[in-house]
């Protein structure tokens, strides 16, 4: 099996396009209507193809499911559970909310261990090995701060974010 397929799949369409990909390529004959080569009438090839179809999205559903209650339900952090981490918003002086804020620098799929994240004058973070890290941000509207990302050897990141749980900043090389 060609496994730049099943790649492209895995990063634009997540488990559900695997799911799709793999049925495809395992019913292929059967998709072609290569069925009725096998004995099959025209009729019962339709429902076995129907039937391909629906197992193929119920398993798309349940991937899109998965990825949902993990999304949800996954601890951002290894050392820490989200019930020890509250998001509660705290007066700063000048009027400014502050939030703590939890994430992961990334290259590509893998952590970025070193970044150095910083939310103007309000503070400074560096990711761990797995590439996490936690940082105090002030907020600039409800609900947004800006934060900027950098390490040595990458393309600097800087951008407005939610203040929430869960923030995910990839990192590219710098071209030469």
């Amino acid at each position: 099996m060609n496994t730049d397929l099943l790649r492209t799949a895995g990063q634009i369409a997540g488990i559900g396009g695997l799911a799709i990909v793999a049925l495809v390529r395992l019913y292929r004959d059967v998709i072609r209507l290569k069925a009725v080569d096998i004995g099959l009438d025209r009729d019962r090839a339709y429902r076995l193809l129907r039937l391909i179809v629906v197992l193929a999205w119920i398993i798309a559903l349940a991937g899109i499911g998965a990825f949902v209650i993990t999304y949800i339900y996954a601890p951002l952090d290894k050392n820490v559970r989200r019930d020890e981490t509250p998001s509660a918003l705290q007066e700063a002086p000048g009027g400014e909310k502050k939030v703590t804020i939890k994430g992961q620098v990334r290259e590509q799929s893998k952590g970025l261990a070193g970044a150095t994240i910083q939310n103007g004058h309000s503070g400074t973070a560096t990711s761990n090995s797995d590439g996490w890290f936690s940082l105090e941000v002030a907020e600039t509207s409800p609900g947004w701060a800006r934060i900027s990302v950098s390490k040595e050897g990458y393309d600097p990141w800087e951008d407005f974010i939610q203040t929430r749980d869960g923030i995910i900043v990839s990192l590219q090389k710098r071209q030469r």
